[in-house]
């Protein structure tokens, strides 16, 4: 298993603070605060960053600002930021589940650093932890082999939650 507790402490707090604009300069601006590393841009705009966490990660940023735009976000482009926080040791489809324990370690030191996790809401979903600012909703989302630290646009986060009050599905993941 690979897990960095602190790091995602680390990365949430400064997301927490951070003067989110949710368009195209926040990425190179947020990747040097949290220090990422630029890796790749690939061709429909999507960016996958470098974090610097405990063990070999990665960090996938989202756009679409269309979508934005129809949110009531003109001129804003970053749907999401997304950090691989811990994942089983292989990587591979047959990785062993993470240890139960894990999520409860990660909800207890973010809410150490981000304060009380937020009430739920309908449309969120039920394997996340989530902590709303402002300009920025901060979760975790636990998977079976894997833990995201999610950094989210807030009119995505509703969009996403309307959807799903509406029997749209699950919240949509460009990630």
């Amino acid at each position: 298993m690979r897990a960095d507790v602190d790091g995602a402490a680390r990365i949430a707090r400064i997301a927490a603070e951070f003067a989110w604009t949710w368009t195209e300069a926040d990425v190179p601006r947020f990747a040097m605060v949290a220090d990422m590393g630029f890796i790749h841009e690939d061709a429909i705009g999507g960016v996958i960053l470098r974090p610097d966490l405990a063990f070999d990660s990665l960090c996938f940023v989202s756009d679409d600002a269309r979508l934005l735009d129809r949110c009531g976000g003109a001129g804003e482009s970053i749907v999401d930021f997304e950090v691989v926080v811990a994942s089983s040791a292989s990587g591979e489809d047959d990785s062993p589940p993470l240890p139960a324990t894990l999520h409860r370690e990660f909800s207890t030191r973010l809410t150490t650093e981000l304060g009380a996790r937020s009430t739920p809401v309908p449309g969120e979903r039920a394997e996340a932890d989530y902590w709303r600012r402002e300009k920025v909703v901060i979760s975790l989302l636990y998977r079976e082999t894997a833990v995201y630290l999610e950094i989210t646009n807030p009119r995505y986060q509703r969009f996403n939650e309307e959807t799903a009050r509406a029997g749209g599905g699950a919240p949509i993941s460009l990630g």
